[in-house]
């Protein structure tokens, strides 16, 4: 993936506290990397079901749109730009029975 060195005037061996550094830093690229390869990941499967003529659209609990697919768009009208971080049931007007 990658490499880290540090380079010294004179050849030696880092010491202890030097070694700790390298180490911070290496671990640190590690989540950064396995961080990027997830959201990787993340994004290919947005690109699969854009792919879908499925309507697909992803809510948080609050009912917040956070991913809004094509078949959404042909379905419903409105682009991603324009559904993502809107509350669902307001912007599909859904209406709830009476209890």
């Amino acid at each position: 993936m990658g490499t880290f060195a540090i380079y010294y005037r004179e050849p030696r061996l880092p010491t202890a506290e030097e070694q700790s550094v390298i180490d911070r830093f290496a671990q640190i690229a590690s989540i950064a990397l396995e961080r990027e390869q997830g959201e990787d990941a993340l994004r290919q499967q947005a690109r699969l079901l854009d792919l879908t003529h499925d309507t697909v659209f992803v809510r948080d609990m609050n009912d917040v749109i956070t991913y809004w697919n094509r078949g959404a768009e042909e379905l419903y009208g409105w682009k991603s730009a324009e559904a993502v971080g809107k509350v669902a049931y307001q912007l599909l007007q859904t209406t709830f029975p009476e209890p």
